[in-house]
């Protein structure tokens, strides 16, 4: 399966291509007062706003910095309501797509249980691991379904 690689403080972290509708070099963003932390802001994508959300704060590091491998993926994503919406995520160094083979994902033992977006391990050939990283469960559907009314609210 092919995954988008980035990084995040030391560690690696991959999201299947198949979730990912575009990756886009960071923009401006407008900010949102009152939003939850990792609120990045509110991206104009093709004159829809998208929610962006900064993955670094969603793991309690430094904001992303913005420079030139810092990116915004476009993810797919589907609310509890069934309805799907576009996602930014703003991370570090998505330089990379790379085929890792599914089955070679290995459960990691304990995660924390308010990170249901964070998967199973792959181990690469160096021997670092490279964490799976899943979208859709990134923020409660409550969190999400509030960024897309206050998004839509915004237009």
């Amino acid at each position: 399966m092919l995954f988008v690689l980035f990084s995040a403080g030391h560690d690696r972290y991959a999201i299947s291509s198949r979730q990912i509708e575009e990756v886009i070099p960071f923009a401006r963003l407008k900010s949102m007062p009152h939003s939850h932390p990792a609120f990045a802001g509110l991206l104009n994508f093709r004159g829809k706003p998208v929610p962006v959300l900064d993955f670094n704060v969603l793991l309690d590091l430094s904001p992303v910095e913005p420079c030139f491998v810092s990116r915004i993926m476009l993810c797919k994503v589907t609310l509890e309501s069934g309805v799907s919406r576009l996602l930014g995520l703003l991370a570090e160094k998505v330089t990379e797509t790379r085929n890792l083979a599914e089955i070679r994902f290995i459960d990691p033992g304990s995660l924390p249980a308010n990170a249901d977006y964070i998967g199973r391990v792959y181990e690469a050939a160096d021997g670092s691991y490279i964490q799976w990283i899943h979208p859709d469960r990134v923020l409660p559907d409550a969190v999400l379904q509030e960024l897309t009314n206050s998004t839509l609210d915004a237009t």
